[in-house]
């Protein structure tokens, strides 16, 4: 069986497709961060910040797609208050819940 990718094997994937989704640039134009780690095998949270918009952080569900290597914006862009309500966000659309701990994290359940 083959392993869940985790956020360093959805990186290379990214970067070799010629995708600039992680690239220093990109993560310096929005002061993003890699929240979480790989969520049922392709989603995982980012947070931005942009002081035009807000003064605080916000969070983002995103999706890999490990056909074309692309980073997908699941939902809402820079929506979340809080990391918790972009995994709830995340648990109702796969049907899982954090609470019940269905969301499969890559390197087994925490």
């Amino acid at each position: 069986m083959r392993a869940l990718p985790t956020i360093n094997d959805i990186k290379e994937a990214n970067a070799k497709a010629g995708r600039h989704f992680f690239s220093a640039g990109a993560m310096a134009f929005f002061n993003s961060r890699i929240e979480s780690e790989v969520i049922n095998g392709a989603y995982f949270i980012t947070s931005e910040a942009n002081y035009r918009l807000s003064d605080r952080r916000r969070f983002t569900v995103r999706k890999f797609n490990p056909h074309t290597a692309e980073i997908e914006t699941v939902g809402p862009f820079f929506h979340f208050k809080t990391k918790q309500k972009a995994l709830e966000y995340l648990g109702a659309r796969t049907r899982g819940t954090v609470a019940a701990g269905n969301l499969k994290l890559a390197g087994g359940p925490r």
